[in-house]
């Protein structure tokens, strides 16, 4: 019998060069990962900035005056804070017309976001930093 014909499975050289292929694409998706990720955690940042928003245009529109707190609001420090972030009980009121509500990251790793919107016009802008 020749040796060919009792050969079975795979040499050492083979499954190390399956071992390297596979731990170079594990190490190039980590950066895909990571960023999803973050995009995933700023979406609930932007969902409760946009909630606690709506809450205080209300408040405005009820009263005539822009609340200087979400609390003024009746908006409760645990309705301000998710998972990965919390929404600052103040509201900056950058001019009579606009104002701005920050979200900042409870573990520190995703930033802090910003939300600036008008009080009448319902024009909104994120920024992440």
């Amino acid at each position: 019998m020749s040796r060919a014909k009792n050969r079975r499975g795979f040499t050492l050289i083979e499954l190390l060069i399956v071992v390297v292929i596979t731990g170079i694409l594990a190490l190039a998706s980590v950066p895909v990962i990571s960023a999803s990720t973050q995009d995933a955690r700023r979406s609930e940042g932007e969902l409760i900035l946009g909630t606690v928003r709506d809450v205080a245009r209300i408040e405005y529109a009820r009263t005539g005056t822009s609340p200087k707190k979400l609390s003024d609001c009746g908006v409760k420090a645990k309705d301000r804070t998710g998972n990965y972030f919390k929404v600052q009980n103040a509201i900056a009121n950058s001019n009579i017309q606009d104002a701005r509500i920050r979200a900042v990251s409870i573990s520190g790793d995703d930033g802090r976001g910003d939300l600036h919107f008008t009080w009448n016009s319902g024009a909104s802008e994120f920024r992440w930093r």
